[in-house]
């Protein structure tokens, strides 16, 4: 699995961006990365939130697989 990360302004508000849903070729499962136990705060309707490295999940499904596998 590969390990993303959120980026943040100098503000530390979070970068982003809007994009159009024209654009969006492929969803992908982002699993958190906890240390030892994940923080009490975070549940699944605000992990993405409160978390701020995931691993991507490329087993998900055979066409994310391939996908992931093709842009190494």
């Amino acid at each position: 699995m590969f390990l993303v990360q959120r980026r943040f302004r100098s503000n530390g508000r979070p970068l982003g961006d809007i994009i159009p849903l024209d654009n969006v070729r492929q969803v992908v499962q982002l699993v958190p990365k906890f240390g030892v136990k994940a923080p009490k705060e975070m549940t699944c309707d605000n992990c993405l939130d409160v978390g701020r490295e995931f691993y991507l999940n490329s087993f998900a499904d055979k066409e994310t697989f391939h996908a992931i596998l093709s842009y190494q």
